[in-house]
């Protein structure tokens, strides 16, 4: 054989070589964008089934924002490669799928100013930051002083906690640090008189009215107010639901998991995570639905629905409430956000939502650290 025919049977062997390479990784990038596109579809599962009856679509929502990044590197992937089919598919998909993505990753670029006349509304959950408060009124307290500097005209705290024996002084003692704030309402969660356990509600307006919604739970639970914000009558529902009773110990082996990698600790972990979370999910589901029928029964001028829900924005939970209300960080607000930041369980679970008669400015997560959770506040035009 000649040189010259040695170099064309080696370059057709290379060509036949690297077109096999380019056609496997085609297959992989075909397979990998159609798992991708399913688990973004399945977005709607997890809004719309109840995870009393499947669980496993509850699961999908905590990695719906690798999903969504995976689903818009693709459209790079085909663009590049010039498969038009293949990105008219995944655009397609996206287009699906934009109400739960805009749920997850709100896109309002441009803020509009809030009238002069607005209702500000603050949702904290202060992990009993009155504990710590009660050691002494003689300093100041970061939280405090953060909620005087916000000056929202109606708190709504999850988690509250007095201790000691003179209970009912240290709540008094809050208010008057707080003493914007005549009116309060303090609903226990817990039986005892050693301490208070629960919501508490302040507000600059008169509450009239008090309603425990009867969700069933033992630590957590759901309030609604009616308030008289000048002659207008508003209904507020403060929640705390079901938590995913993940101790520290479970945290801290999933922060183990995350900087290690260890293979050998994905079977309890997974254990734990199905066992906990799975229990949780299916406690919310119901609660979500009680809390949803509530807010379909109200006839006052406004209804604003707040609190740690203890789930996602891809979640059953948040679907059911959200659905004839609007979440006021969606409506304002631009890109994903966290509002529990321990332990590398970044989510944003804790939501202010209005009915569609109101409007929305300026909704703010902000990152002070004096809880595990961040307090999110909204201004709302009531007109």
């Amino acid at each position: 054989m000649t040189k010259k025919k040695r170099d064309y049977s080696m370059q057709a062997i290379n060509n036949r070589f690297f077109r096999g390479i380019r056609r496997f990784l085609k297959s992989i990038a075909f397979g990998l964008n159609i798992f991708t596109l399913l688990l973004l579809l399945s977005s709607w599962l997890t809004w719309t089934v109840s995870p009393e009856r499947f669980s496993i679509f509850a699961y999908l929502g905590l990695g719906f924002a690798f999903t969504f990044i995976a689903a818009i590197l693709f459209l790079f992937v085909w663009s590049f490669a010039r498969k038009w089919k293949m990105l008219a598919v995944n655009i397609l998909v996206i287009l699906i799928c934009i109400k739960p993505i805009t749920a997850y990753f709100p896109v309002n670029i441009f803020s509009s100013k809030a009238p002069e006349k607005t209702l500000k509304v603050m949702t904290y959950n202060v992990r009993g930051f009155a504990w710590d408060v009660n050691r002494g009124w003689d300093k100041k307290h970061p939280m405090v002083e953060y909620i005087k500097s916000v000056d929202p005209d109606i708190i709504c705290m999850q988690e509250y906690l007095s201790v000691g024996w003179g209970v009912k002084t240290n709540t008094r003692n809050l208010l008057k640090a707080l003493k914007k704030y005549p009116y309060y309402s303090m609903t226990k969660l817990r039986p005892g008189d050693r301490y208070e356990y629960g919501l508490l509600c302040l507000s600059k307006y008169p509450i009239k009215k008090v309603l425990p919604i009867p969700i069933v739970t033992s630590d957590n639970g759901s309030v609604l107010y009616e308030i008289d914000v000048d002659g207008k009558r508003i209904t507020l529902i403060n929640n705390h639901l079901e938590s995913n009773r993940l101790a520290s110990d479970d945290k801290k082996m999933y922060k183990k998991f995350i900087k290690q990698r260890d293979s050998q600790m994905l079977d309890e972990i997974t254990h734990n995570l199905e066992r906990k979370l799975g229990g949780a999910y299916k406690v919310r589901a119901p609660q979500a639905d009680l809390i949803a029928h509530y807010i379909s029964e109200q006839k006052t001028d406004a209804t604003i629905v707040c609190g740690d829900f203890n789930d996602t924005p891809i979640s059953y939970t948040y679907r059911t409430i959200s659905k004839n209300l609007v979440d006021s960080y969606v409506e304002t607000a631009f890109g994903p956000r966290i509002t529990y930041h321990e332990n590398f369980f970044w989510f944003r679970i804790d939501f202010i939502m209005h009915s569609k008669n109101v409007k929305a400015y300026n909704t703010t997560i902000d990152k002070v650290n004096f809880s595990d959770h961040y307090p999110v506040w909204t201004c709302l035009d009531l007109n």
